[in-house]
């Protein structure tokens, strides 16, 4: 699936006909240790297991966002153009944080 381009601006970051939201809970929450890239895996309803990108721990922690596993959360995401991955375009449960 081609990323959307804007010809004064260039390629997109993300697929924008991606572009999805659900409410899900929180099943796995992972950082990378390498990028301290937060991740959390979700299951959308009648869909299968994703993982979703948030950003870096630092964001979240700045911001004081608090994630557990269990949390119910609402989150618009979309797929990477560059690797095909979800991230996290806005995030909420009894915070809400844009990313």
């Amino acid at each position: 699936m081609p990323a959307e381009q804007d010809p004064a601006s260039g390629p997109s970051l993300i697929h924008l006909n991606s572009i999805d939201a659900v409410t899900a809970v929180v099943r796995n929450i992972g950082i990378s240790a390498i990028s301290n890239t937060v991740r959390v895996q979700v299951r959308p309803r009648d869909q299968r297991m994703v993982w979703v990108t948030l950003g870096p721990d630092s964001l979240l922690l700045d911001q004081g966002f608090e994630l557990q596993t269990g949390d119910r959360v609402t989150m618009m995401f979309a797929l990477q153009a560059s690797n095909e991955e979800c991230v996290a375009l806005q995030l909420e449960n009894h915070c809400t944080l844009l990313l």
